[in-house]
C-alpha cells in the first residue's frame, strides 16, 4: 500500500508506534514521538521490537546484546509508568520485511479489529521497511539523540543503589547458558610441542600449558580462529592446522556457562616465535613429555588429557 505522509490526523482513531526503546529511561526524542501520538489519538498502541528466540518452543534461547539488552517486560513497565493508558505489545523480528509487516498488521488488528490506524515513526524508523496495510507518518524531532551513545554512557556508570544491583542480578538470570569455544593449540615442529607460561608480577611461576585463546565473533572457521590466536601470541607463523579432539569444562567455578576446549595441532612450516605479550615459551619433545614425573612437575594438570592425546597420536604415527 502506498504510504501517505500528508494525512488528516482526525481521520484515524488509533495511533500506533513501532520501536525498540532500548534505554533505561525514555529520552526527549522518545517523549516527543509518544506525546505527539497521544495528543493526536485517544487510542494508542506501541509495538516493541523483540529479538526472535532460537532453539525450540520448549527450550527457547534468548541472546541479549548491547542493542537488545532489555527484555519486553522491562521496556513495557518503563513506557506505561509515564503513559499508563497506552497499550504495549511485543512484535518479533523477522528475516523478511514483508513477513514482519504482516505481523505488525496482525498484532494491531488483534487489539483494534476495525478502527482506522495511523503508524508513526521517528528519524531512522521502521517506515522504509514497512509494507503493510496501514498509512504511515514520519515525525522528525528537532532534538536527535543516539540511543547507542546513551547506552554506551550508561554502561560506564555504577550506581550506589539496591535497584541497580537487583537489575544486574535480574539480567544475569535472564541469560541463556552459553557454551564458549576455546582453542588449545599444539604448535609442533618435528617431535617438539610449544608450551607457554603467562608471566604475572608477584605471582609464583606456574607450570606450562598449551597456547590458547577464545574463539572470536568474526572467526570464519576453526582454522582461521586458531591462526588468529597464534598471531596474537607468537606473531606471524605459517602453520598447517588440524582439529584433533574436544572436551568441555566448567571454568573458574562458573555453574551457568561452560567452555568447550578444541585441541588444534599446528604444524610449523616457517617463521620464528616472537612473543606478543608477557609470555615465556618453551619447546618440549614428546620424549620429554613421556618421561616419568615430567608432566606432573612441568605441565598444568588441566592440560594432561590433551597432552596424553598428543603423545598417543605420536606413538600411532611411529607404529605406522
Amino acid at each position: 500500500m502506498e504510504k501517505n505522509e500528508d494525512v488528516n490526523i482526525k481521520d484515524y482513531e488509533v495511533g500506533a508506534v513501532v520501536g525498540r526503546f532500548q534505554l533505561s529511561d525514555l529520552h526527549d526524542g522518545h517523549g516527543f514521538l509518544i506525546d505527539t501520538v497521544v495528543n493526536n489519538h485517544k487510542k494508542v498502541i506501541i509495538l516493541l521490537g523483540v529479538t526472535r528466540a532460537l532453539g525450540t518452543p520448549e527450550n527457547p534461547v534468548r541472546i541479549p546484546s548491547r542493542e537488545n539488552v532489555l527484555d519486553f517486560t522491562s521496556r513495557q513497565y518503563m513506557i506505561q509508568e509515564i503513559y499508563p493508558n497506552v497499550i504495549v505489545v511485543p512484535i518479533q523480528d523477522k528475516n523478511s520485511n514483508e513477513i514482519w509487516s504482516e505481523a505488525v498488521d496482525q498484532k494491531i488488528r488483534e487489539v483494534f479489529p476495525n478502527e482506522k490506524v495511523l503508524l508513526y515513526g521517528g528519524r531512522d524508523s521502521f517506515i522504509p521497511c514497512y509494507h503493510g496495510k496501514f498509512d504511515t507518518k514520519a515525525l522528525d524531532p528537532e532534538i536527535y539523540i543516539s540511543a547507542t551513545e546513551v547506552r554506551n554512557s550508561v554502561s560506564k556508570e555504577v550506581l550506589k543503589s539496591s535497584d541497580f544491583r537487583s537489575g544486574q542480578i535480574y539480567h544475569a538470570y535472564q541469560q541463556t547458558p552459553v557454551l564458549y569455544t576455546n582453542y588449545k593449540i599444539a604448535v609442533q615442529e618435528d617431535d617438539k610441542i610449544l608450551f607457554c607460561i603467562i608471566n604475572e608480577i608477584g605471582v609464583k611461576k606456574s607450570k606450562f600449558r598449551l597456547l590458547e585463546g577464545l574463539a572470536g565473533i568474526n572467526d570464519q572457521s576453526i582454522e582461521v580462529g586458531a591462526k588468529r590466536v597464534l598471531g596474537n601470541l607468537i606473531g606471524n607463523l605459517e602453520v598447517d592446522t588440524q582439529y584433533e579432539m574436544s572436551k568441555s569444562k566448567i571454568e573458574f567455578g562458573n555453574k551457568t556457562h561452560r567452555v568447550m576446549n578444541l585441541l588444534i595441532t599446528a604444524k610449523k612450516n616457517w617463521g620464528s616465535i616472537k612473543p606478543q605479550g608477557n609470555f615465556t615459551f618453551q619447546w618440549f619433545s614428546i620424549k620429554d613429555l613421556e618421561s616419568e614425573g615430567f608432566m606432573i612437575k612441568n605441565i598444568e594438570e588441566d592440560q594432561f588429557d590433551f597432552v596424553h592425546y598428543l603423545i598417543n597420536k605420536n606413538r600411532e604415527k611411529c607404529i605406522h
